[in-house]
């Protein structure tokens, strides 16, 4: 396995999901200790819980993660790994700065993770979670966005500047 896979999977992909295991439990437990349960709808419900958890940890990791790879991808020497013509049209599509890129990321993770998610649950009949429960959920969820969503963006990073790919800083 080369470095930079290496880099992505194990320091990105299992850092940021046991990062985020962790971070968003302490997170959902601060936030609803005391109460008995929480609702599934409202303000301070799972449904508010999750689409914001959605968005903003992609945003927020796309944010970091892009600049930590670009140097360490300079530092290290990496080329972008070679990708198949249909991976290479889609990496053009890539905004073309950083910002747009975690906005991108954070809405495509709200309406493609968060929304089944939710319709999952209200499908399941889930009216509240306990307190417990809900920051065990809410560790998983965000422990499995990270693990997944953090190497994606790192792999974007590295084609920045390249043909392929065009993002800029900013």
């Amino acid at each position: 396995m080369g470095a930079y896979r290496r880099y992505l999977l194990g320091e990105l992909g299992l850092g940021a999901g046991l990062l985020n295991v962790a971070l968003n439990g302490a997170i959902a437990y601060v936030m609803f200790r005391g109460a008995e349960s929480v609702p599934f709808s409202g303000s301070r419900s799972i449904s508010a819980d999750l689409a914001g958890t959605a968005f903003f940890l992609p945003f927020f990791t796309t944010l970091v993660v892009t600049p930590l790879t670009r140097r360490r991808a300079s530092r290290e020497g990496w080329n972008p790994p070679s990708t198949p013509p249909a991976v290479a049209a889609a990496l053009r599509l890539v905004p073309d700065t950083v910002v747009r890129r975690a906005l991108l990321l954070g809405f495509l993770t709200l309406a493609f993770v968060a929304v089944p998610t939710l319709w999952a649950l209200a499908w399941a009949g889930v009216s509240e979670l306990s307190t417990g429960g809900f920051v065990r959920f809410k560790s998983v969820f965000a422990g499995i966005l990270g693990a997944v969503l953090t190497p994606l963006a790192g792999y974007l990073a590295l084609f920045d500047g390249t043909p392929t790919g065009r993002a800029q800083p900013g």
